[in-house]
């Protein structure tokens, strides 16, 4: 029997680390740390940092994060206690919004949605092709008087136009259920 001590350690080929992409999270964790001059690289210590200044933990990740928004970023929240917060009270964002929110002609070209059917072939749409028809259709439901608040309701297959339906009802403010 082999003990751990006699297993040869397995190690990356040199260069193959420094090719794959940063996280995020280790994106964001970065942003915090130059922003509030802590060490924050540790998970607890990120932790305790979100818990302990999470206003300044929630602003700094409003920030990082670029998401397209309107309104007034401050106050960051209403109330000391979570339960009773309510965050960013004065912001408002569109989820289709900034789903579909192109920065590039590359990000524009990527594959967003593959629509896979049992008797066809899948369907495939790019994000500038996704963006197109959920415009297309966002524009419909408003001429048909759809609305903030407004609910739209479905019949329909899983499918790229139910999400196109979905995210289309999204960008006009409705809450859409199939």
């Amino acid at each position: 029997m082999t003990s751990h001590a006699e297993v040869p350690r397995l190690e990356l080929p040199p260069g193959m680390a420094s090719e794959r992409p940063e996280s995020q999270l280790a994106a964001f964790t970065r942003f915090c740390e130059s922003s509030t001059g802590r060490e924050l690289a540790a998970p607890a210590a990120m932790q305790a940092f979100s818990v302990a200044d999470f206003r300044r933990f929630w602003s700094l990740f409003l920030d990082w994060s670029a998401l397209l928004c309107h309104g007034a970023p401050q106050p960051v929240c209403t109330d000391d206690r979570c339960e009773d917060a309510i965050f960013f009270p004065h912001l408002m964002l569109n989820y289709a919004e900034n789903l579909l929110r192109i920065d590039s002609p590359e990000a524009g070209a990527r594959t967003a949605l593959v629509a896979h059917h049992a008797f066809r072939p899948p369907t495939r749409l790019s994000r500038a092709e996704l963006r197109e028809r959920v415009l297309a259709v966002a524009s419909h439901l408003r001429r048909m008087g759809v609305g903030p608040g407004d609910r739209v309701a479905a019949m329909a297959g899983n499918d790229a136009e139910a999400v196109v339906a979905g995210l289309a009802t999204a960008a006009v403010g409705a809450t859409f259920s199939c």
